[in-house]
């Protein structure tokens, strides 16, 4: 090579670098060196050759320096893709790079609406200074990068809208991809400016669209302060967006309230349980099955310190309650019915029954529940009407049906109408849908009626069959003390 050729050739690589500087296109500057070779000389020629103009413009369009990218990408317009790679080492980092990020159509499309960083961590760092090596790990804890390639798209904020890596389909797949993924960019803008005019839940649903068509993880680790907004603008799950978003920390908040009132209803003194247990429910956003399981346990703390009327305020403070199933309501209706007989007001206990069966549909629990109690005070022909109620509702549950049916035999038998309860349990072993444990029960029962009215023989036949129909031998050998119990009396 001449000496001229080789100054040439300098002025030229001296050329490419101010041309990159200052704007000039280095595609003409690199037609001005072939120019020259031509001139002096072929080995000049093929020298220059080796860099071709498409190459310096890709080379060129990718920056390091992502804080730069952003400054870039707010004065242009622009989004950024930031490509985390390992570039002598991960394979698909590599083919990436050749099938896309390398080729000519990728280079003329992707400027145009991105503004390009590459962050690589090579194995060879010889070419990386310790700055750049500490500023990629930086980025790469930043936004948690654990896998290569990483390819993520960012707003001029920094703050990504989507991620992607290795794709098949080439530059042209490639683009449409990014577009899909731009896409998802402006449908945040765009919910985002309108949620910025909005209040309340409506802000919250325009936040929420915003949000929505974004990778779950890039939405917990870059837009919790969204998420808490929408949080706050729907604390009552009003459109449903307090439990799409805060469901699982919501649980674990609540399940560690409820271990804390049962530790306190379980191990501390009375009072101090009741303020601790006082304390928790002034908390918000307790759903209402969760709040009717700490009222219990404040409930179970008064019933152990046998304090009756503070009962009573309890169960009250559970039936107002809203938001319970009307099954569950009913459950602790009778509750309080049965606290007001503890409190020795039957009479209270049977007109506020009373009054609830007036005003709701027809309820089997509530009429057991007023049978019962008819049956305490003695008032058996109330107690058999009721009775006779439930047995009705419940033809279809046979053990319901036994249940109700031997409460009415007792009812008849207090009112000395012996030959009606017998007759009422021999109906009930007449069904063929009893299963044998419950006909052997009912049989013991009719034993046992049997032997007070004196018929000892119609009794051991009763016993008999039921032994005979259990074969579970602890369940038999318990039936067979309760017969000898019985046949010891005689």
């Amino acid at each position: 090579m001449t000496a001229v050729a080789a100054a040439d050739r300098d002025d030229c690589r001296s050329n490419r670098r101010i041309g990159s500087a200052f704007g000039r296109s280095p595609a003409r500057i690199v037609s001005r060196c072939l120019l020259i070779a031509a001139a002096f000389g072929a080995a000049a020629s093929v020298a220059l050759a080796v860099v071709a103009p498409e190459r310096l413009a890709a080379d060129e369009l990718w920056l390091t320096d992502l804080d730069a990218a952003k400054e870039r990408a707010s004065a242009e317009g622009k989004s950024i893709l930031v490509d985390f790679t390992g570039s002598d080492w991960c394979i698909w980092c590599i083919r990436l790079d050749q099938e896309v990020f390398a080729t000519d159509a990728f280079v003329a499309a992707a400027p145009e609406k991105f503004v390009l960083v590459k962050l690589d961590f090579p194995r060879d760092k010889s070419g990386q200074s310790a700055e750049m090596q500490a500023a990629h790990e930086r980025w790469s804890t930043t936004y948690a990068v654990s896998a290569f390639p990483t390819v993520l798209l960012l707003d001029d904020q920094g703050r990504p809208f989507a991620s992607t890596g290795y794709r098949e389909g080439g530059p042209e797949g490639y683009l449409q991809h990014l577009d899909e993924l731009l896409a998802a960019r402006t449908r945040r803008d765009e919910a985002f400016a309108k949620a910025s005019a909005a209040e309340g839940t409506e802000r919250a649903q325009l936040l929420d669209q915003a949000i929505a068509d974004l990778d779950p993880s890039i939405v917990d680790r870059f837009y919790a302060e969204v998420i808490e907004e929408i949080g706050t603008l729907d604390p009552d799950d009003a459109v449903g967006l307090r439990t799409k978003y805060f469901a699982a920390r919501d649980r674990e908040r609540q399940q560690a309230l409820l271990a804390k009132v049962e530790l306190a209803a379980r191990s501390l003194e009375t009072d101090r349980a009741i303020e601790t247990i006082d304390q928790v429910l002034q908390e918000e956003r307790i759903p209402a099955e969760l709040r009717r399981q700490m009222l219990l346990q404040r409930l179970g703390a008064l019933k152990r310190a046998e304090r009756t009327e503070a009962q009573l305020e309890t169960i009250d403070s559970i039936l107002a309650i809203e938001g319970l199933d009307a099954e569950t309501y009913e459950k602790d209706f009778v509750m309080k019915a049965y606290a007001l007989v503890a409190c020795d007001r039957e009479d209270d206990a049977i007109a506020m029954l009373g009054d609830r069966i007036g005003t709701t549909l027809r309820n089997r629990e509530l009429y057991r529940t007023r049978a019962e109690l008819f049956s305490r005070i003695g008032r058996f022909d109330q107690a058999l009407e009721d009775y006779a109620v439930v047995r009705a509702a419940a033809q279809r549950e046979p053990e319901v049906i036994v249940e109700t049916v031997l409460a009415e035999a007792d009812c008849l038998l207090e009112l000395e109408r012996e030959d009606e309860a017998i007759a009422a349990i021999r109906t009930l072993l007449e069904r063929k849908d009893l299963p044998n444990e419950s006909r052997a029960d009912v049989l013991i029962e009719q034993a046992m009626i049997l032997r007070e009215l004196g018929r000892d023989d119609e009794a051991v036949e009763a016993e008999d069959a039921a032994l005979a129909l259990t074969t579970d031998a602890r369940r038999r050998a318990a039936l067979l003390k309760v017969i000898e119990s019985l046949r010891d009396k005689d």
